[in-house]
């Protein structure tokens, strides 16, 4: 009769280890996914020139295969220099029209950039044209 007493009372012990153990680990990993905020900013540049370039690409006989768009830009940076960069027009390009001054917001967050070209109706109506 002994040994059965043993055997549950050990049982009941293993059971509330295991118990604390998985409560430990429960609110380990709700404190863990609470702290966990993406980070989004945006920073706003002034665009002096934007145009967009379409490139070919062909195969060994001259034949198009695909076309790509890229949109050339140059905007001043802190500083008061100008930075020219280019970028292939995907899902994360938007293009505004804007009455005031021409800007640049790039929006950061998530592993992914978003550019937003705000233009003036004249920068827009060339876009195509550079």
């Amino acid at each position: 009769m002994s040994n059965s007493i043993k055997s549950k009372v050990l049982g009941v012990r293993e059971r509330r280890i295991i118990l604390v153990f998985l409560l430990v680990i429960i609110i380990l990993t709700m404190v863990a996914c609470d702290g966990i905020k993406p980070q989004v900013t945006t920073y706003e540049y002034e665009l002096v020139s934007c145009y967009v370039e379409i490139r070919n690409l062909t195969n060994l006989y001259g034949g198009t295969i695909q076309t790509n768009k890229y949109v050339h830009f140059s905007y001043i940076i802190g500083n008061g220099n100008v930075k020219s960069q280019e970028k292939q027009i995907g899902d994360f390009t938007y293009f505004q029209i804007t009455d005031g001054t021409p800007k640049l917001p790039i929006t950061t967050g998530f592993g992914d950039a978003s550019y937003t070209f705000q233009l003036t109706r004249e920068m827009y109506n060339k876009l195509y044209s550079g």
